[in-house]
């Protein structure tokens, strides 16, 4: 009733003003209490994750570049997330391979470079922090990357410009 004798602006203010209030509760609920990442399974590197199951998760790796696929990979809002790596140059693929979208509601850490593929979406909420050398977020749906190609691409440059491709 009070909305139809409002003039038009009104009626847009209030309505927009509803839509940004669900949007914010959808928000808060897209990390439930206690998600953190889940079914971390190295698929290349030398990498060891300890702290499952707890609010502070730790992967650290002894390789330049590693591959971790993931069944899940959310941080809660009191949650932690450190990638421990070589040097700052070392990179780190996440893939998501579950039917949930990453939210980053807590602490993301890295001293090197942190890539995180979920094609069901990334967000990083308000509370989310990400202090890493380097960030990406991707919603790619195929990413096909093997560590071959980590670690021979250089390589397969500097033959082919010499002339030496192999196939």
């Amino acid at each position: 009733m009070v909305i139809s004798k409002l003039n038009g602006k009104c009626k847009s203010v209030l309505v927009s003003t509803a839509l940004i209030g669900v949007l914010v509760l959808a928000q808060q609920n897209l990390v439930q209490a206690g998600e953190m990442p889940q079914g971390g399974t190295v698929s290349a590197g030398d990498v060891t994750i300890t702290g499952t199951g707890t609010d502070h998760l730790i992967i650290d790796s002894n390789s330049q570049k590693s591959i971790i696929n993931w069944n899940s990979f959310s941080i809660h809002s009191k949650g932690r997330v450190d990638f421990n790596q070589p040097s700052a140059n070392s990179f780190s693929l996440n893939r998501v391979k579950g039917s949930t979208p990453s939210t980053i509601a807590g602490q993301l850490n890295s001293n090197g470079k942190v890539m995180l593929v979920n094609p069901n979406g990334v967000v990083i909420t308000p509370s989310g922090t990400v202090n890493t050398r380097s960030f990406t977020a991707s919603t790619l749906t195929s990413l096909v990357v093997s560590m071959n190609t980590f670690t021979h691409e250089r390589r397969r440059r500097q033959a082919t410009e010499l002339g030496l491709n192999s196939g």
